[in-house]
């Protein structure tokens, strides 16, 4: 049986930690605010339907000098340990490889895509264990600026 998604580790994985150095001359287009995201899930050829994973505030400072933190958490399960093997940053893109291992031993890649300050594109691929079968799975993401913050509880 395959695992659900479990949408704390998806968030992580789709929205990753871990400062990224700034590159010179480059300042992230994605703004701060409310965003609202979907993921699409496709595991043995199937899709299944698409998920809104809620909506979360984008802290300004954060958004203009960490990235990483603002749109990809570090995924976080009890019992593992996850690792960010790579990570690139531009203007337009943030990129990532993790791997996580413990009790559901898992590698990640992925990719979002900003076409303008408040629309977001990417992908998400990823390896697990799951009952002592290896499981693939590929999780399309969308992520839409809402609106702007109006309390630490947005």
């Amino acid at each position: 049986m395959i695992p659900s998604a479990k949408p704390r580790l998806l968030l992580a994985a789709a929205l990753f930690a871990l400062a990224a150095p700034a590159c010179a001359g480059e300042d992230f287009i994605g703004m701060p605010g409310i965003w609202q995201t979907t993921l699409t899930t496709h595991t043995g050829g199937s899709k299944k339907p698409s998920v809104k994973s809620g909506t979360h505030c984008i802290d300004e400072t954060i958004a203009e000098t960490d990235p990483w933190t603002a749109f990809a958490p570090q995924p976080e399960q009890a019992g593992d340990s996850c690792k960010r093997i790579f990570q690139g940053r531009t203007a337009t893109s943030l990129k990532w490889r993790i791997k996580c291992t413990g009790t559901a031993p898992l590698t990640s890649s992925g990719t979002l895509v900003f076409d303008s300050a408040t629309h977001f594109t990417g992908k998400i691929d990823e390896t697990l264990q799951s009952n002592g079968k290896t499981v693939h799975r590929a999780i399309d993401i969308e992520g839409s600026h809402e609106a702007a913050c109006t309390s630490p509880l947005d």
